[in-house]
């Protein structure tokens, strides 16, 4: 199980926290709610070790039921609530450790899972400090669910408003803003910075509150470009690989982040600063063993028009491939490569629209695809 929290948070001292979380709640007591958290625990380590197959799935279908007796009662108190969390969460984990695209259930997962902390919030319940990691947690999939969900054009009604619920505040978690955190691969602020981006209509050139909305396009911008995400905190408790590695990683996302503005929400194709931040990126990317983020990795990706540089791409894809079995990498690296194709279509045809071939590529998909 250790395995797979590195994967969930690959900064050591981060994954040591999240087990510690998970291994608590999940003896804390004999109810229904602590086994249900085991039994998720058990399904995921069995799927990320041997693959699909019967044992995972019994495992999973068992912690489900744990948890359908736990909800069916009353609630006890704040450690039943995060234990509920925690399932989801962990199920969430599960269905992105497939190996192939089975089930919509990931979205739905986290759902609940958010649910279970506005329940924290809104019931007047005490926070537990220590699961800090489990709220910002489900923070991630929360943004990354949602930041994809607008570019993907084959929801149902009832899908379509899985991340449309309010998100939980950020401020549920006790951490600093600038820090860079390893269930994120960047800090707080960065990730609030891609959900902000993700609530302007990309598809809006001219919107009804123009003056209102270009103030908050310049907001982003400038809090983009000027933000710092601080690594010195995990100095001394991680190695300087380690160190060195989350540092390059957030700076990614950085970068993928105003590719992603420039691109989708000022609608510029062409322009010296996209060829800057492209350029870092590439030097970034070519400077990494793996790149285990999907979001940084898919839209600095997408700007590889040449040979020599989506071969940077598929190289690092490889090697991280290696040392991850999880079904967001495969979707990943099917999604770039088919955004090459459409790219090399369009310039074959005169061009088209960055935004069309974004929402084309995530919307041939089945099922809601993940960048987290």
């Amino acid at each position: 199980m250790t395995t797979v929290v590195s994967s969930l948070t690959p900064i050591r001292t981060d994954g040591h926290k999240l087990w510690k979380l998970l291994f608590q709640l999940s003896f804390s007591d004999d109810s229904p709610a602590s086994l249900a958290v085991l039994r998720a625990m058990l399904s995921v380590a069995s799927l990320y070790r041997y693959g699909h197959g019967d044992e995972p799935l019994r495992l999973k279908t068992s912690a489900l039921e744990s948890l359908n007796t736990s909800m069916s009662g009353r609630i006890t108190g704040t450690t039943e609530i995060y234990q509920h969390a925690a399932v989801g969460m962990l199920l969430c984990a599960f269905e992105i450790f497939q190996p192939s695209e089975s089930s919509f259930e990931w979205p739905l997962y986290v759902s609940g899972a958010k649910s279970m902390l506005h329940v924290i919030c809104d019931g007047g319940y005490p926070k537990l400090m220590e699961a800090d990691l489990l709220i910002l947690w489900v923070h991630y999939h929360d943004i990354l669910g949602k930041f994809t969900s607008r570019h993907w054009r084959v929801q149902s009604a009832e899908n379509a408003s899985i991340f449309k619920i309010p998100g939980m505040a950020s401020t549920l978690a006790s951490v600093a803003h600038d820090q860079v955190l390893g269930i994120f691969g960047c800090s707080l602020e960065m990730m609030n910075l891609i959900a902000r981006m993700s609530e302007i209509n990309p598809d809006s050139k001219i919107p009804d509150n123009q003056y209102t909305e270009q103030a908050i396009l310049d907001s982003i911008e400038h809090e983009l470009m000027a933000i710092n995400q601080d690594i010195t905190h995990l100095i001394g408790t991680n190695s300087a690989e380690e160190v060195e590695h989350g540092r390059k990683i957030s700076k990614l996302y950085q970068l993928a982040a105003l590719i992603y503005f420039e691109r989708v929400l000022k609608h510029y194709s062409t322009g010296g600063r996209l060829a800057r931040w492209s350029a870092e990126a590439f030097d970034i990317i070519q400077q990494l063993d793996i790149c285990e983020r999907p979001f940084p990795l898919f839209f600095v990706a997408c700007e590889a028009h040449t040979d020599t540089q989506r071969e940077v791409i598929l190289s690092i894809l490889r090697r991280t491939q290696k040392v991850s079995s999880q079904r967001r990498l495969y979707a990943v690296h099917g999604m770039i490569e088919s955004m090459w194709v459409q790219y090399d279509l369009a310039s074959d045809q005169g061009g088209t629209s960055y935004v069309d071939v974004l929402d084309t590529i995530m919307s041939s998909n089945k099922l809601l695809p993940t960048l987290a």
